[in-house]
């Protein structure tokens, strides 16, 4: 049996379609947050996605080996992604995943952000009821504070951080989103640029820009949020500065946080949000079986070849074909993407809509969700 989950993984039979067809790619990129990679990877596998991939920069607390081994199970995959110039390792990792996947969807998230939907589907079924004119759907954030932790203390992330700023509160403004895989035009952190369709919240009303990119003017948690455990405890946060921020390169004086100014503004308790019942509970059940499953890793031969030849890969080839002439020409299927390098924010305009060309233009009315399934 052991032989045949490596198997699988070595063949990579491509994405498992949900109920609805839909397929859903999860990406993500990080370093030396090795304790919360079984929760949040055991999280999202409850929300169905196709495939959890997993960019680690350089971490140096195990993450690497504890992602190798996920690997050669089938339950992730992981991919090294090194510092590179000009652009953080998050863009050019998520670059990366878009040209990488066959999803139809791809989602963005950090390992300190968690999505939850309001109904339990999974993520590609919700996704299914939106139309084809719908090429991208944005969740708020739900901004949550330290809860007036000073040391870490025991549980999970979601059981130890449950206040957080009121809704309307103005950083709940930003979110992530999941994007068509076709009508990728530039990768962004919060919202990718599109290269046609239109962009919606997750209750299917059109999204429009307050002034920059990913940031709405309205903050909606119809149909599902991200929550955002942004500051944690203060000692988790010191480690959080430690890391630096992965959307800024190397010697880029941003890449560092003001430790008290950042954590005095963010560390927002004013509204108990409980979790939804049984979510904790669920967590933990899928946390255990990726503990088994690392077992197992450590006692079959097989497995750990395979562990190590996933180390020996450093990633240094990787976006070496990203060339910006084969880019503007498409690289699969027709996607329209550049790399980080080329990427050049338009200028953004007050109450525009992130709809890709030809700009400004969308239905009157807002695109209604069909009724769920």
């Amino acid at each position: 049996m052991a032989l045949g989950i490596m198997a699988q993984s070595h063949n990579d039979p491509g994405p498992q379609r949900t109920a609805e067809g839909v397929t859903v790619t999860l990406a993500t990129c990080a370093k030396n947050e090795g304790r919360y990679l079984l929760e949040w990877i055991a999280h999202h596998e409850g929300l169905g996605f196709t495939e959890i991939v997993v960019y680690d920069n350089g971490s140096s607390d195990g993450s690497a080996r504890t992602l190798a081994a996920l690997d050669a199970l089938g339950r992730v995959k992981y991919r090294h992604q090194p510092d590179r110039p000009e652009f953080g390792p998050q863009l050019w990792a998520f670059t990366d995943a878009v040209l990488q996947s066959r999803s139809d969807w791809i989602v963005f998230l950090d390992l300190d952000e968690f999505l939850l939907l309001d109904e339990q589907r999974p993520i590609g079924d919700f996704l299914a009821t939106f139309p084809d004119t719908v090429t991208q759907v944005f969740f708020n954030w739900r901004t949550f504070g330290s809860s007036g932790r000073v040391e870490p203390g025991f549980g999970l992330v979601m059981e130890r951080f449950q206040k957080a700023a009121p809704p309307g509160h103005p950083m709940n403004r930003l979110g992530k989103s999941a994007t068509r895989r076709l009508a990728f035009h530039a990768v962004h952190v919060h919202a990718p640029y599109l290269s046609h369709g239109l962009s919606v919240h997750a209750d299917g009303t059109p999204m429009v820009l307050e002034d920059i990119q990913g940031r709405p003017v309205d903050i909606r948690y119809g149909g599902g949020r991200v929550n955002h455990y942004v500051v944690k405890s203060r000692h988790e946060f010191e480690e959080k500065k430690r890391r630096g921020r992965g959307d800024f390169p190397e010697g880029d004086p941003r890449k560092d946080r003001d430790a008290d100014q950042y954590f005095t503004g963010h560390d927002r308790n004013e509204i108990a949000v409980p979790l939804p019942p049984g979510l904790a509970w669920r967590t933990r059940l899928r946390m255990a079986r990726l503990a088994a499953g690392l077992l197992l890793v450590r006692l079959v031969p097989a497995f750990r070849r395979r562990v190590a030849a996933l180390l020996r890969r450093d990633g240094s080839g990787q976006l070496r074909r990203l060339t910006k002439e084969s880019l503007l020409h498409g690289v699969r299927d027709g996607v329209l993407i550049r790399p980080p390098s080329d990427i050049r924010r338009p200028a953004a305009k007050r109450g525009r809509t992130p709809a890709g060309p030809p700009a400004g233009r969308r239905p009157a009315d807002a695109p209604k969700r069909s009724p769920a399934g």
